[in-house]
Parts: structure tokens; C-alpha cells; sequence
């Protein structure tokens, strides 16, 4: 599968404009986290990409022209580090990657639902794609990752808090 044109090329940071940025946020037609097909595409993704996020790093910082072809993993680092990209459909996103947190992909408050599911799902066949290619090849996992751990602590604190109201945003880059 060629994946090439995921996620899309690099922008300058001003050409974001002042929308709010985030891994998922409510909207009439997704007001829960806990209850949102977004949060379902996130775990998926996490449990896809365990062990073998150097590899997904570098896969997109090469369809981004950041990184050389011959590249085949890259570390995540310890401080986030972070990307404004121009997305399929014309969409700005940001994309972070870190340790603690793994690889994540924001989205402007005005992208629609059906976008941000069918942009996760696209990040979904790539992730199942590499890990494929990895383990066919037996290609080693990277170790001491444990960005699914964040992930796992979000969803019981944001489960939590929804007893008690709503919340705003979830990865919210500021």
C-alpha cells in the first residue's frame, strides 16, 4: 500500500491561523469523549503502535521531506517536538511526537467529525502496514515505549471527569 502522500507536507507555523488544536474536542454531533468514534480510532492506534513507533516517526518525518530516504526509525524525543502540516482536503493539523506521549495528530476545532474519522482510519492502515512490513521482516521493537500507558491514564482521568460535566479538549496543543 503507498502511503506517500500521509499526512500531507510541512507548513510554516504562521499559516495555522488561531484556530484551537487537539486530539479530539466536542462538537453537537460528538459531545462525549468517552462515547466518541474518535477516542475508539485513538486506542486502536495505540495498540497498534506499540513497539514500533521509531518506525512510524521516521515513516512520516520521510513522506514529510524531513528526513532522509534510508532512514527506517527514529526516536521519538524527550520534549514534545511538534509539526504544522498541510493535510489532505486543505486541512491544517499539528503533529507531536514524544516519549510519554507517542505520535499525535490535532486537529483545528473546525475539521468535522467524518474528517478526523477518516483521517485516523488513513493513520490506521499506515501504522498496520509498517507493523506488518516489521514483522515480516523481523525487524527488532523499540523498547522502553510506553506511550499506550498515557493514553490508558487519559481515558480512566477524561472517564472521571465526564461523571462530573463535560470536558473541552483532549491533547489540546497550546
Amino acid at each position: 500500500m503507498d502511503f506517500d502522500d500521509f499526512p500531507g507536507k510541512p507548513i510554516n507555523w504562521e499559516e495555522l491561523g488561531d484556530a484551537s488544536y487537539a486530539m479530539w474536542a466536542p462538537s453537537d454531533e460528538d459531545p462525549l469523549f468517552t462515547k466518541s468514534q474518535v477516542t475508539g480510532r485513538w486506542t486502536d492506534i495505540y495498540e497498534t503502535v506499540q513497539e514500533i513507533e521509531s518506525y512510524i516517526a521516521a515513516n512520516i518525518l520521510r513522506n514529510l521531506g524531513l528526513s532522509e530516504d534510508f532512514v527506517n526509525r527514529i526516536e521519538l524525543p524527550d520534549e514534545l517536538n511538534t509539526i504544522a502540516v498541510l493535510a489532505a482536503g486543505g486541512i491544517h493539523i499539528i503533529i507531536s511526537f514524544s516519549q510519554d506521549k507517542g505520535i499525535r495528530f490535532h486537529f483545528p476545532n473546525t475539521a468535522s467529525l467524518d474528517y478526523r474519522l477518516n483521517f485516523l482510519d488513513r493513520y490506521i492502515e499506515v501504522c498496520k502496514s509498517l507493523k506488518k512490513e516489521i514483522e515480516v521482516n523481523n525487524w527488532s521493537k523499540d523498547a522502553d515505549q510506553d506511550s499506550i500507558g498515557w493514553w490508558n491514564s487519559t481515558l480512566k482521568i477524561i472517564a472521571i471527569t465526564e461523571r462530573n460535566g463535560a470536558v473541552d479538549e483532549v491533547g489540546k496543543i497550546i
